[in-house]
């Protein structure tokens, strides 16, 4: 699938603000969109006549390829290559990993390179790692933060293994651990910047296709594409969903992560995809080292946690599409959910506004609304009278974790909130309003 790049001006700015020399970590789940911010990120340093580097390390199989790498992305830009012709055979002449990383960082300074970036790091910090004279993941990065205090410059660091990321960077006494100076995760799009996307993709769907594969995308660009070019002529979108998901290759592609976790790992996340969202319900179904699998599926970026109270603690599934998946393919012994109950439970609007309220531990305020924390979330489909018009519009009522305590929070049986797609107009905001409903319009960057 092409690269194709849409609204990231927030991340964008936040990169562009950062001053050499400093370490900045981006990272986010596959197909996010992070390698398509880093090479808009790029074209916008060569309009500015910066000189940069940019190294994919997915294709660095062998150490004189992470300079290879670095040399042709050079030339591309049509730099002079330093009069020193000792750099370049020393480029050449790398079979170590650590003869490669110095020359890299070398070659990077002599050039007088501005910004310098990696793209999945982590992945050549394995590769290198079981290759001598290294023996652990701990000593190539190690290696590569005293090579970057040596040769400063801003040097941007993307992953999208989480758990790498953790284990390298955020865990203590790690070697990136107090290295990074700015860290932050790539957010779903929002949901008008999928439709374009999707319009992009494939212009032949209607409105209530694009609206259906966008809600389906969760805000993720590479399941969007996936969905859209998915999409058969005269095929009911929601069925085409079901089957890309079942089958197509977001359903392979989960069917790999899945596989990928240890066998405690996937029988917690199926429990939770499955409804078991509290610890003490979780305890109930007696899992294998079930603390254990917890902390590993939270370090993988896959599993949120709430507390809420001691005693009353959520766990939900970060990516609704993962989350669908999982609950269609169900658990041995307790059946799975009908796609109709998964749409409705997750791929809806409805479905990701009930998941951001779940993840709230602390109140929050959205849109001039203050949300949070809530002990139960329900989600219901309900036809709304107003403006001199019927519609069947889905709302969310809840009710708060200490409501006596903060009295602005409104009890369940008082007030209930309308989550819109899109902005509705003035007069039947409005006429809800006056009715005692909260206006809320759905925006998956921010329910996230």
């Amino acid at each position: 699938m092409d690269t194709v790049f849409i609204d990231r001006d927030e991340e964008l700015n936040r990169l562009a603000s950062v001053k050499p020399p400093a370490i900045v970590l981006v990272k986010g789940p596959r197909g996010i969109g992070k390698t398509a911010l880093l090479k808009e990120f790029c074209r916008r340093l060569s309009q500015e006549g910066k000189k940069h580097v940019y190294v994919d390390c997915l294709k660095v199989l062998r150490p004189r390829q992470l300079v290879e790498e670095a040399i042709d992305w050079v030339a591309s830009w049509e730099l002079r290559l330093p009069e020193r012709p000792e750099v370049l055979r020393r480029a050449y002449r790398a079979r170590r990993p650590d003869e490669a990383l110095e020359t890299f960082f070398r070659f990077c300074y002599d050039i007088g390179v501005d910004v310098a970036i990696l793209d999945e790091f982590t992945t050549l910090i394995r590769r290198f790692s079981r290759r001598r004279p290294y023996a652990s993941a701990d000593e190539v990065a190690s290696h590569m933060r005293s090579l970057m205090e040596s040769f400063p410059c801003l040097w941007i660091l993307c992953s999208t293994s989480m758990e790498d990321v953790y284990q390298l960077c955020e865990s203590a006494r790690k070697p990136f651990a107090r290295a990074i100076d700015i860290a932050f995760e790539v957010l779903p799009l929002a949901f008008r910047d999928i439709e374009k996307l999707v319009r992009s993709v494939n212009p032949r769907l209607d409105d209530e296709s694009v609206k259906i594969v966008s809600l389906a995308s969760c805000g993720n660009p590479f399941y969007a594409k996936a969905f859209a070019y998915s999409c058969l002529p005269g095929e009911e979108p929601k069925a085409s969903v079901k089957r890309t998901l079942e089958a197509g290759a977001i359903g392979q592609y989960f069917e790999a992560l899945f596989a990928s976790l240890s066998p405690p790992e996937a029988d917690v996340a199926s429990h939770i995809a499955m409804g078991y969202r509290r610890y003490r319900d979780l305890e109930l179904e007696d899992i294998l080292d079930l603390p254990q699998a917890l902390r590993g599926l939270m370090r993988k970026g896959l599993v949120g946690k709430t507390v809420l109270s001691r005693k009353h603690i959520i766990y939900w599934l970060k990516d609704n599409a993962f989350a669908s998946w999982l609950a269609m393919r169900g658990i041995p012994g307790k059946g799975s959910w009908p796609f109709e109950k998964v749409w409705e439970q997750y791929l809806g609007f409805q479905g990701h506004f009930a998941r951001f309220l779940r993840s709230l531990s602390k109140p929050k305020e959205i849109q001039g609304v203050r949300l949070g924390p809530y002990k139960d979330v329900r989600v219901k489909r309900e036809a709304v009278h107003a403006a001199g018009e019927s519609r069947d519009l889905f709302y969310c009522s809840y009710e708060p974790k200490k409501p006596q305590r903060d009295p602005n929070l409104e009890r369940l049986s008082e007030r209930k909130f309308v989550v819109f797609y899109h902005q509705p107009t003035k007069d039947l905001r409005t006429a809800l309003e006056k009715e005692g409903y909260r206006v809320l319009v759905l925006e998956a960057r921010r329910f996230s």
